[in-house]
């Protein structure tokens, strides 16, 4: 049974983290388009 847990939680982890990566991302850009849009005004 522990091998199995391990075995389903790597790739839930390693899709977490890309998903988290992706967000990060997103957040990111949307800041900078609101930053952009602050300095324009």
């Amino acid at each position: 049974l522990s091998g199995r847990k391990r075995k389903e939680t790597k790739p839930y982890k390693e899709g977490s983290s890309t998903i988290s990566v992706l967000s990060e991302s997103l957040s990111l850009s949307l800041s900078l388009e609101r930053w952009r849009s602050m300095t324009v005004w």
